[in-house]
């Protein structure tokens, strides 16, 4: 198991006119990115943050994270019972909370690396 590398994909709710979506998760070198992909063909980044804008973070059901915030940026299977991970960036823009499912790996990396960034 790597400390500097993680993958994950889950399959979200059905898009527009039948189209399957899944979002992918990759955790690199600090680096977050989620892409979502379109009927396994079609790949779009939808969010990108270094781990050192993060504020903190919630790993368990997304309703128990409210003091981060209400979330802003949903990609998550939308499946109820799902373990996620709520997390509160702060940027230029201004801050954002966002809550994507990471996969075991990455949450073991997430409790490991950034111990104190959970809430």
């Amino acid at each position: 198991m790597s400390d500097t590398y993680s993958e994950y994909a889950v399959e979200a709710k059905s898009g527009f006119f039948g189209m399957k979506k899944e979002y992918e998760t990759i955790f690199l070198d600090g680096t977050l990115e989620i892409s979502a992909i379109y009927n396994k063909t079609r790949r779009k980044k939808k969010f990108q943050c270094e781990m050192k804008e993060v504020l903190g973070f919630h790993l368990g059901q997304k309703e128990e994270a409210v003091r981060l915030g209400k979330i802003t940026r949903d990609f998550s299977s939308g499946q109820g019972g799902r373990s996620c991970c709520v997390m509160k960036i702060g940027t230029e823009k201004g801050s954002y909370v966002i809550c994507f499912e990471p996969g075991e790996e990455l949450e073991g990396i997430l409790k490991r690396r950034y111990p104190n960034l959970k809430v």
